[in-house]
């Protein structure tokens, strides 16, 4: 297969795959890229406790992807129109065809030409890269450039260490750590391993491999530097204030995980129907079996990445399938051993591949791609596109009575009168600003507790028509004032001290998942629906979001629209 074939096929497959695409998976997906861009081209949106603390912890760098876009198409003033929404889209679509070419690429290099048909179709038809990669995540660009850097890394030992395709492999690999720094643990060990098995041994190697690390190491975290400081207007090196943050009981906050879990939960999903070939790959490599000769030396650094980069995320308290994302190419590269192992699947008949068992397991995945592209999360995409719908004077302020970050902001609802209180959400910062986290409840939470009493405690005994801005709808993150303590002994009796006095107004519209009506007060009986439609809202839309397992994520997304008290 020609590379011109591979380039056109992986393009035309990603990009249509993320026009596509109507569902959610993760609030990073619009909370760490497209909102960020969305403020600094327009001036409003919301920014996460990530961006607004005094020393913020994400980097300008992956935003700026979309800056332009946007930039674009407000001086040609189409944001107003469909494309706000599918020129990201299409954006993502490129950056995840490059995981396909460069997984092909790195192929060809270790199996041979007819091996990348094979490598292709493995590619395409992941689950995880079908649900993941083609989105405007991080983890999607990070996965896409690891494996085009190790596609110019000297695996091979008889490869020769050129400056230049060595340069270009750093260069890249720097700009993967500078949008993710824990990219850092793969590029640690490649740079040791390469240094251990051949540049130690000739000068001319150890030469040309301190040229291209020294400079590019020292340059891009510069320019980094300079970014992210033009951005927040002082001196930030995000970087450190990522990894600090990290490695501090903070990220427990959003959930701990055991030891085992990306070898027995992340892994197989990330594999899903693939992972029998895997596991048969890697096999066949440690046998020595593998056809190609010369190419096992590479296959064994590549399964020494694997077994590094695992244990090195399994030793954080705080996991989650996508940290491992960079490394799903690599797999699928031991997926194609496996199916080049039999003589009857060559790849000059890649159809005859297919009608085998073993072929066939990687078109299983299929069916649970077509389901979560268009079903699964769709109705939190779908709200969205509804009140954007709506004319000015029907959407004068909305509110979600959601877990945070359960649907996208500004960047897809793009409504400038909405910004400063008119719209808010529930917030789940973590406990930036008190001295016992465990005394410490974040609003998501508390509101789940017991809605009705959140409702009771926290808004106004009536509806005012007008619809004021909420004085203080969520927690402030960048203040470093002590956190005020709710004087209510509701959560004092579950031990929780430090709760803020949030502060709200109805607003017009409210949006939440189905479940939640049908919610009832512990100690009354009185269910969240009833309590609303005391105040005057009635559900006025309504869709569906297939199966959910979080139980208050249940029932689809409706809005609750105030029509008055009879």
């Amino acid at each position: 297969m020609r590379t011109n074939h591979v380039v056109g096929i992986a393009i035309a497959v990603r990009v249509t795959q993320a026009l596509l695409t109507q569902t959610f998976f993760q609030p990073d997906e619009y909370f760490q890229s497209l909102e960020v861009a969305h403020r600094a081209v327009f001036g409003y949106g919301q920014l996460t406790w990530e961006w607004s603390i005094e020393r913020p912890i994400r980097s300008i760098v992956f935003p700026s992807l979309w800056i332009p876009v946007y930039w674009i198409l407000y001086k040609t003033n189409l944001h107003n129109t469909g494309a706000l929404i599918w020129a990201p889209k299409i954006i993502s679509g490129l950056i995840a065809s490059l995981s396909d070419i460069a997984v092909c690429r790195l192929s060809a290099q270790l199996l041979g030409p007819s091996s990348v048909p094979i490598t292709l179709l493995t590619s395409l038809t992941s689950f995880f890269h079908a649900l993941s990669l083609v989105r405007s995540m991080s983890n999607s660009l990070e996965t896409s450039l690891t494996v085009l850097a190790v596609s110019y890394w000297p695996l091979q030992p008889h490869q020769r260490i050129t400056f230049k395709t060595l340069f270009r492999s750093v260069a890249i690999a720097a700009l993967t750590c500078a949008i993710r720094p824990t990219n850092i643990v793969i590029w640690t060990y490649l740079s040791l391993e390469l240094l251990l098995r051949r540049v130690r041994k000739t000068t001319s190697s150890f030469v040309t491999f301190l040229s291209c690390v020294v400079p590019l190491g020292g340059l891009i975290p510069l320019l980094q530097v300079f970014a992210d400081s033009a951005y927040f207007d002082k001196w930030t090196f995000t970087p450190l204030n990522f990894l600090k943050v990290n490695l501090s009981p903070i990220s427990l906050f959003y959930g701990g995980n055991p030891w085992h879990y990306y070898l027995t939960q992340a892994i197989p999903i990330l594999l899903t129907s693939c992972l029998p070939l895997f596991l048969h790959g890697v096999y066949l490599i440690l046998l020595g079996r593998l056809t190609p000769r010369g190419s096992h030396p590479a296959f064994r650094t590549l399964l020494g990445l694997l077994a590094w980069t695992i244990a090195i995320y399994s030793m954080a308290g705080h996991k989650e399938w996508r940290f491992i994302h960079p490394v799903l190419p690599i797999m699928h590269i031991f997926c194609t051993v496996s199916l080049m192992s039999r003589k009857t699947a060559g790849t000059s008949n890649l159809a005859k591949l297919l009608t085998e068992p073993k072929g066939f397991i990687i078109l299983l995945s299929l069916p649970v791609i077509v389901y979560t592209t268009f079903i699964h999360g769709r109705a939190q995409i779908a709200v969205m596109h509804h009140l954007r719908s709506l004319p000015p004077q029907n959407l004068q302020s909305v509110g979600f009575l959601m877990p945070c970050h359960s649907t996208p902001w500004m960047a897809y609802l793009h409504r400038p009168q909405l910004d400063g209180g008119k719209a808010w959400s529930l917030g789940c910062e973590p406990p930036l600003r008190v001295p016992s986290s465990s005394q410490y409840l974040d609003q998501t939470t508390a509101f789940y507790f017991s809605p009705v009493d959140y409702l009771r405690d926290y808004f106004p005994q009536s509806v005012d028509p007008s619809f004021p801005t909420s004085p203080r709808p969520k927690s402030d993150p960048s203040s470093s004032s002590p956190l005020p303590m709710k004087a209510n002994t509701r959560y004092a009796k579950r031990g929780f001290y430090f709760v803020d006095s949030w502060k709200h107004t109805w607003p017009q519209h409210l949006v939440m998942f189905g479940v939640l009506p049908k919610v009832e007060n512990p100690d009354t009986g009185e269910t969240v629906g009833y309590f609303l439609r005391k105040k005057g809202y009635e559900r006025s839309w309504r869709t569906f979001n297939g199966f959910e397992e979080d139980d208050k994520r249940r029932g689809g997304v409706e809005v609750w629209s105030w029509q008055g008290v009879s």
